[in-house]
C-alpha cells in the first residue's frame, strides 16, 4: 500500500512540472536586454509615409512607445479624386509626433493584446490649391486672376488604442493596432497674394473665392467654422484672402508595424 502511494505521489508531482511553464527569458535571442524594439510600418510607404516607431519595455505588462511620421510635401493624388481635377496641382506634407502607454493583457514582455492611451500631434503643410477668378471689371476682356492658396495645418488629439503584437523567431515583432482619438481644437490657415502685375480683386473675385473655401470646408472632418478675410494693400485694394477653419472631429488610425527586438 505504501508503495502504491508513494508512486502515485511521484506521478502526481511529474504531472505537475510537465504541465509548468518555464518563465518567458526576454533577454533570449536579442542583443541587449530584449526590451527595445525598433518598427517601421510598410502600410505608410505606400501613401508616400514614412512612419517608424520605438518601444521601451518597462515591465512584463507595462510599456512606452514613441512614434514619429513624415510625409515630404508633393502632390496627393487622393485630394484630387476627392476635389476634382482643379485640385491637381495640390501638395501635401505631413509631420506626426505620438507618444503612447501600452498595457499588455496577454503574455506580457511586448507580446499578446494591448490597451493603449496615446497623444498626438499632427502638422501639415497644404500648397497647390488653385482657384481661378474673372475680375471683370467692367471690361470687355476679363483678367483671369489664377489664386493658389496654401498655408498650414496643426492638431493636438487623444485617445485609446487596442492592438495585438507577437514575435517571430524570437526577435521580429509584428505589431497590428487600431485606435480612435479627438481633435478638439484643429486649425487650417491658407493664403493667396496676387502678383505685383496684376489687377486687384473685385468684390465678386472675392464671393467667388469665399465659396471656394467653403467647398473645401465641406470635407474637412467634424463641423468646421470658416474664417475668410480679404488681404488690402495700402492703398486698399485687394490683393488676395486668407482663410482659417476651425474643426474638431473624432479621427481613426489603422497600423501595421514590422520591427526588430534587441
Amino acid at each position: 500500500m505504501k508503495k502504491l502511494l508513494f508512486s502515485l505521489l511521484a506521478l502526481a508531482t511529474s504531472f505537475v512540472a510537465f504541465a509548468q511553464k518555464p518563465a518567458y527569458d526576454v533577454t533570449r535571442g536579442a542583443l541587449l536586454d530584449g526590451r527595445n524594439i525598433v518598427k517601421v510600418s510598410p502600410v505608410a510607404v505606400s501613401f508616400k509615409n514614412y512612419a517608424f516607431s520605438y518601444e521601451r519595455i518597462l515591465t512584463k505588462r507595462l510599456s512606452f512607445q514613441l512614434s514619429y511620421s513624415t510625409r515630404p510635401e508633393g502632390s496627393f493624388t487622393q485630394l484630387t479624386s476627392l476635389l476634382g481635377k482643379e485640385y491637381q496641382d495640390a501638395t501635401l506634407g505631413i509631420t506626426t509626433i505620438s507618444p503612447e502607454l501600452r498595457l499588455y493583457l496577454g503574455g506580457g514582455y511586448g507580446r499578446g493584446f494591448y490597451v493603449a492611451p496615446y497623444m498626438r500631434y499632427d502638422k501639415l503643410s497644404v500648397g497647390g490649391l488653385r482657384f481661378s477668378v474673372s475680375s471683370s471689371s467692367g471690361e470687355a476682356s476679363p483678367a483671369i486672376n489664377d489664386m493658389r492658396f496654401s498655408g498650414e495645418a496643426s492638431a493636438i488629439s487623444g485617445g485609446l488604442g487596442l492592438g495585438v503584437q507577437f514575435y517571430i523567431a524570437r526577435v521580429i515583432s509584428v505589431d497590428l493596432s487600431v485606435g480612435a482619438h479627438y481633435a478638439p481644437k484643429a486649425k487650417m490657415n491658407l493664403q493667396s497674394v496676387l502678383d505685383a502685375t496684376a489687377k486687384g480683386l473685385t468684390d465678386e473675385d472675392l464671393k467667388e473665392l469665399e465659396k471656394g473655401a467653403g467647398d473645401v470646408a465641406k470635407y474637412l472632418p467634424g463641423k468646421s467654422a470658416l474664417d475668410f478675410q480679404p488681404i488690402r494693400d495700402t492703398n486698399s485694394s485687394v490683393r488676395g484672402a486668407k482663410a482659417e477653419f476651425k474643426t474638431g472631429a473624432p479621427l481613426v488610425r489603422l497600423d501595421l508595424s514590422i520591427g526588430y527586438r534587441f
